[in-house]
């Protein structure tokens, strides 16, 4: 590597480094307050300990990912496809739900235009991730 690169890298690592951290950290603790609020909603039932259940099932899952996983960055990024395809209809139910639900204004609810793309997209994720479980299973 040249001077120049190695000078490029040493000036801009500790700025992405910290914007790293700074995102990441963000994330983990808002995706846990976005999911037990989640929660709350869905069951339409108020609880503190949403919060404990997502924060040790999150923490958890963590763990396992690293511990058994870490010798080998493909098995890695193919459990993380496979979690992405198989978790997205159920975010994508889960915000159509709130989003059209008595917890959102009606001034705020999707058109029927709007509503009819977002069933087929939910349709497309779901057959989508059917797709790609059989298509996963075959390979194996």
């Amino acid at each position: 590597m040249n001077a120049n690169k190695l000078s490029l890298f040493k000036s801009l690592g500790p700025g992405l480094l910290f914007a790293s951290a700074a995102i990441g950290v963000s994330h983990l603790v808002q995706s846990k307050r976005a999911m037990a609020k989640s929660t709350e909603l869905l069951l339409n039932q108020k609880s503190k300990s949403y919060y404990v259940i997502w924060i040790s099932i999150l923490s958890l899952g963590t763990i396992v990912i690293l511990t058994f996983f870490n010798t080998s960055m493909i098995t890695f990024v193919k459990i993380a496809t496979i979690l992405s395809f198989l978790t997205a209809p159920f975010y994508a139910i889960s915000n159509f739900i709130l989003i059209s639900g008595k917890h959102t204004l009606k001034k705020h609810h999707p058109s029927k235009p709007l509503k009819t793309i977002s069933f087929l997209g939910i349709i497309f994720l779901i057959g989508f991730s059917i797709w790609y479980l059989i298509t996963l299973l075959l390979v194996v």
